[in-house]
């Protein structure tokens, strides 16, 4: 009897996954084509990802490893390529049973550390909680669980940023190898910020937030951080001041713009995203997933207009219903490692790819940034 589903894509391969309580699929979303699955766990698939092996650690044709966690365990997956990955390639699945990086289920983060005279060469360590908090019994601690929802890591510049259930966000310096809690803002905290920036708006549109997106050092200079409400609200945050170098690190977190979504104008013609319960942002465009109906979801499309008439910041959005149940979307958009983008059409507006998969079927979405 099949108790938990859930469906994702892997971009960087050109796949998408599904899984049916413990087993996995793993297909090429443009045709169908190459059917890869493991069977082999005895508990139910909780949460997939993809990651790059750091080079060395494994053998050079293990390219990339797919993460699979359980109530009980989590478990890596050596995937192969058996030609380049650029052309039709047909993927392997091994198992390698190391685990590298965790999330629990109890609102911390856990995370690898090195082997030492003491320690093992595997172990997890609470970066969530102070040492101290971590030496009293559980029964003396008198917070409630806040249980993560979303992790989402800015490279460039080693920030790591976390969404747990009750809406708080916190932010992780993880320069260098370690992993050091910056700073934490509650829901409350948000809310009362973001109503002060935007007095006009009903506090309600703050209410919950969704989805959390880290803004690359290419993206923004300054800003950090996009969060995105169930109303379509997208909450710009920072982690330094102002006039802080390129290179000075993160020590604060702080809501800095509000920018709402479409048909808040007097005088717009469309209507407003609601019941948001996914969104992306990828080079300048954000996407949101809003329930319409109990069985179809309609996507939002906004993005900065490429040639406005005045100077003032406008954006253009674009609306388009979808037969079921958004699961999950992703920007699929080639990059040079799969097509080489020539100096014909370097100075035309890049046409962006994003696919999505529903609980009817798998589309592919075109929006020109």
């Amino acid at each position: 009897m099949q108790c938990n589903c859930m469906m994702g894509l892997f971009p960087e391969i050109g796949r998408a996954w599904l899984t049916i309580d413990s087993a996995i699929y793993v297909w090429m979303y443009k045709d169908g084509s190459d059917l890869a699955y493991f069977d082999g766990l005895q508990d139910t698939i909780l949460a997939v990802a993809l990651i790059k092996p750091k080079p060395g650690v494994f053998k050079p044709y293990i390219e990339h490893l797919l993460v699979l966690t359980t109530p009980s365990e989590l478990l890596l997956l050596g995937v192969t390529f058996s030609q380049a990955l650029e052309d039709d390639s047909t993927s392997c699945l091994t198992l390698l049973p190391e685990p590298l990086f965790s999330v629990a289920n109890d609102g911390v983060v856990l995370a690898t550390a090195e082997e030492g005279w003491f320690s093992r060469k595997c172990q997890k360590v609470n970066h969530s909680r102070s040492a101290l908090a971590s030496l009293l019994p559980s029964f003396l601690t008198l917070s409630e669980q806040d249980c993560l929802i979303q992790i989402d890591v800015d490279e460039s510049r080693c920030c790591l940023f976390t969404l747990s259930e009750r809406g708080s966000i916190s932010l992780y310096d993880i320069e260098g190898g370690a992993c050091t809690r910056v700073a934490t803002l509650t829901h409350a905290t948000i809310m009362t910020a973001a109503s002060a920036a935007a007095r006009t708006v009903d506090k309600a549109n703050f209410k919950s937030i969704v989805s959390i997106c880290a803004l690359t050092a290419s993206e923004a200079s300054w800003l950090h951080l996009l969060a995105f409400t169930s109303c379509g609200v997208r909450l710009y945050f920072t982690a330094t001041a102002a006039a802080s170098p390129a290179s000075a690190r993160p020590h604060h977190l702080q809501l800095v713009h509000v920018r709402l979504p479409p048909g808040f104008s007097a005088n717009s013609l469309t209507h407003r995203p609601t019941r948001v319960h996914k969104a992306l942002y990828s080079n300048g465009c954000s996407v949101l997933c809003a329930s319409e109906a109990p069985d179809s979801d309609v996507l939002w499309s906004v993005s900065p207009e490429q040639f406005p008439q005045h100077a003032t910041l406008a954006e253009s959005a674009a609306v388009l219903a979808v037969d079921g149940v958004i699961w999950a979307i992703a920007d699929v958009t080639p990059t040079s490692r799969w097509c080489a983008t020539s100096s014909v059409s370097a100075g035309v507006p890049r046409l962006r790819e994003y696919w999505c998969t529903t609980s009817a079927v798998s589309a592919g979405v075109p929006r020109l940034q």
